[in-house]
């Protein structure tokens, strides 16, 4: 438990740093946490399994129609773009993947859309869902369910790319004032993006409406750590 607690001590990040003690911190970090066994761990509605090196969490499907943006948004985000919306804390999504391995690169997205490639840890997301009275699950890609109009078919399974957000200079969490959590087209408040030349372009990326489940569908998430950082983020 004391290395879980290490990593959530970056929970300082995200207040002012008079606010807590270092003792005041390891028992706010207590509170958080609660360990499954098996080195799995709970942080409010995600789940951190440390040996697969994934977490899981709620969400449901968003659009079954309709013009892409935003892999995942919050309720209160660009939901109007957005194919999955979910109500996990922001600031609980980037410590999982901290808890993960994750951790941002040198080369970060400055505006919406801007014409370059974000580095840093690789992730795979994947989607995982019952279907009537089946009771066995199911786990596909989540680009599955995206579909590429440049390509006129699914989007490539690809690898995803941790960026980690921002904080702003008044000290705000912009993912978590946002609601913005992983893009399709390129944006600076985003926790995970996508590391290709089709994210500068905000007219590629649409509903893969012949695929995807009906506007309100509940699922899971699974982002997972890819072990190999990949040059162009495909597999």
């Amino acid at each position: 438990m004391r290395s879980i607690l290490l990593s959530l001590l970056l929970m300082v990040l995200f207040v002012p740093l008079s606010a807590f003690s270092s003792e005041k911190t390891e028992k706010e970090a207590e509170k958080l946490v609660e360990n499954l066994g098996g080195n799995r761990f709970k942080l409010g509605d995600i789940v951190i399994d440390k040996n697969a090196n994934s977490i899981r969490f709620p969400a449901k499907v968003n659009m079954d129609d309709g013009l892409l943006e935003l892999l995942l948004c919050t309720p209160y985000g660009k939901a109007h773009e957005s194919l999955f919306v979910t109500d996990i804390d922001a600031i609980h999504l980037n410590l999982a993947l901290i808890m993960i391995g994750c951790k941002s690169g040198n080369v970060r997205v400055g505006e919406q859309g801007e014409n370059v490639i974000p580095d840093g840890t690789f992730v795979t997301i994947e989607v995982a869902y019952k279907e009537g009275d089946a009771a066995k699950e199911k786990i596909i890609r989540a680009e599955d369910w995206v579909f590429n109009d440049k390509e006129k078919k699914a989007m490539q399974h690809t690898n995803w790319v941790y960026t980690g957000s921002f904080i702003s200079k008044e000290g705000d969490y912009m993912a978590k004032m946002t609601g913005t959590y992983i893009v399709t087209f390129h944006d600076p408040y985003t926790i995970i993006d996508i590391p290709a030349k089709e994210g500068a372009d905000d007219t590629v990326f649409w509903v893969n409406k012949d695929a995807v489940k009906k506007k309100g569908f509940p699922v899971d998430l699974i982002i997972t750590v890819v072990e190999k950082k990949q040059e162009k983020g495909k597999e």
